[in-house]
Parts: C-alpha cells; structure tokens; sequence
C-alpha cells in the first residue's frame, strides 16, 4: 500500500502560509496540503487514510494530489527490493515546492537504472529514440510471426466452432439463450470476419438494457462504430469510455442546473467511476507525451484502475509491458 510520509520544516508553530499564496495551486490542493501539513507526524498518510477525512471522494483527493505532484509539492519514489524490483509507493510531501535547478534533470534518466536485471548505461535520448524504434520494429516482427501462427490456427478451426464460442459468449453474459435471429445475426458477423473481441464490447456497452436487450442493438453499434472508423478493440474500448463520461456530463449539467448547484454537477463527476478513470487514462498518457517515464510507472503502480493499461495507445502499452510488472 502507498505511504506518505512528510518533510516538514521544525520549530514551526504554526502553518507556513507558502502555498497558501502559490498561485499556481487550485483551492482545493491548498486545502489538501493544508490539511496533511496540519496533521500529526504519525498519522496515517495513506491515500484511502486521507479520503476519510474528506467527502469529496477518492477521485477528487487524487486529482488534488496530482496537482501538488505536479507543482513540486508532493514527490513520488516507488521502493525496490534487494533484486531491484519494483515495490511500494512512497510519497514525500514538502511545505515547499522542490525545484532542480538542472533542466536536464526533468527529462526520464537511466543511468544505473536496473529493471528486472536490465541496465540502461546512460542513453542520450537520439539513442534512447532509435532505442524505442528498435523495439517497436521488433514488435512488429513479433506480431507478424504471431499473425501468421494465428491464421495457421484459425485455418484449422472451423466458423462452425468459432461460431458456437461467439454464442455461448454473448450468452453468459445477458443470461438467456440467443434466438434464432439473433444466432443469425452471430453467423453474419463471423462469415464478415468482425472481431468477436469488438461484438463482446458492443454487447457490454448495451447490457444497460436489460430485459430489452436485443442483438439489434448490437448490430447497430458496430454499425456506427464502423462508419466513425474504429476497428479495433483499443478504440472501441476508449470510445465507450468517453461516451459514457460524456452522458453522465451532460447528466450532471442538467441535475446541477434543475437544483441551482454549479458544484453540483462537478461533485457527480468526482464519485464516477468511467469519469475517474478517463482522468487516469488522460493523466497517464500526459506523463508519457511529456516524457516522465518514472512518474508514469509509478502511477500506473499505484492506480486502482487495473485495466487502465487497456486503454492506452499500444505505444504506452509498450513501454510499460518492457518497464514493469503489470
């Protein structure tokens, strides 16, 4: 479990009042930092520890936290054992924002970094590029190979036993057998080589109907995730996420609105859980674009969201497989 501990100032009386005027700092991570700074040195500073103490809900705690990370408040160092593997989290909270002075230390180093018994000898980041285009070109012969042995597989198995699987599937999952249109429906979809992988997401993205639910629906989702082009389960994956935060935005617009409560709409938001993760996905995929690999496998460590890998671009997916345990 993530710990944090905090660096505070001795002989202080009272708070400093540092971050209280950093205007760089929303109100609520200036609440956050306010409350931990406040609190006895050993109290329990994990992160479900510091929920209690709030209602704002586990997402909002995050994101204030992320806020304090990325202004220098709060520094994240994930532990490692005697082999050098990845353990626990430890989080070091600061009255004030720890600046380097040396620009060249925001940008990811390995020098003596070891992972898993690999040792990365002080790359520049033309090599470290070259590095990743290595990697991605051996990806892809990897891919390649496993294509072929996977056609060579799919050839020995017939539509009739990939058929029977794409039924039972869709059967355990809305707990009643197909009919006999809807098994039409199934064969149509397996002599048109869809993905069984993209008709298992488009039937989970209509389980919210219930009783009603008919493969109808189905066929109409593919159908629309076909015309906006996406192909692939990564897409599709990421397309109902946001669809989904989208609706219950609008959901929470419209409640915030009726009740007069502008903090309304944002509060539903907090406890989501599809809204929570897309700001985890989101943050992720920030860490990777600006380059700060520890920050990111750290996060990735300590998120809840297990799958949140599965929603990542297949470069991240990459790099986190190469770099990690998850």
């Amino acid at each position: 479990m993530a710990v944090f501990r905090v660096e505070k100032n001795k002989n202080y009386t009272i708070m400093s009042n540092y971050h209280l005027r950093d205007r760089n700092l929303s109100l609520k991570a200036r609440g956050l930092l306010s409350m931990i700074l406040s609190l006895p040195e050993d109290w329990d500073y994990t992160l479900p520890g510091l929920v209690m103490m709030t209602r704002d809900g586990l997402a909002a705690v995050r994101a204030a936290l992320h806020e304090l990370e990325d202004n220098g408040y709060l520094v994240r160092q994930r532990e490692r054992n005697t082999q050098g593997r990845l353990g626990g989290m430890i989080y070091t909270i600061y009255e004030y924002p720890q600046v380097n002075d040396d620009p060249a230390s925001e940008k990811p180093t390995y020098e003596n970094r070891t992972l898993d018994n690999r040792t990365y000898d002080n790359p520049t980041y033309d090599n470290q590029i070259q590095q990743n285009t290595d990697i991605q070109s051996i990806d892809k012969q990897n891919k390649e190979e496993q294509m072929k042995t996977d056609l060579l597989t799919d050839n020995a198995r017939t539509r009739e036993d990939v058929l029977r699987e794409l039924i039972f599937m869709i059967e355990n999952l809305i707990g009643r057998p197909l009919s006999g249109i809807e098994k039409r429906m199934c064969s149509a979809w397996i002599s048109n080589d869809v993905n069984p992988e993209m008709v298992e997401l488009a039937v989970k993205d209509n389980m919210f109907r219930q009783d009603l639910f008919d493969l109808k629906y189905v066929r109409a989702t593919l159908a629309e995730w076909n015309d906006k082009g996406i192909t692939t389960p990564l897409q599709a994956r990421n397309h109902i996420l946001d669809s989904h935060v989208e609706n219950i935005s609008r959901y929470a617009s419209g409640i915030s609105r009726q009740r007069n409560n502008n903090d309304l709409a944002e509060k539903i938001l907090m406890n989501n859980a599809h809204a929570d993760l897309k700001g985890a996905r989101d943050y992720a995929i920030k860490l990777y674009r600006s380059r700060r690999f520890d920050a990111l496998l750290g996060f990735i460590g300590a998120t809840y969201h297990k799958d949140i890998v599965d929603y990542l671009p297949e470069e991240i997916q990459l790099f986190i497989r190469e770099n990690s345990k998850v």
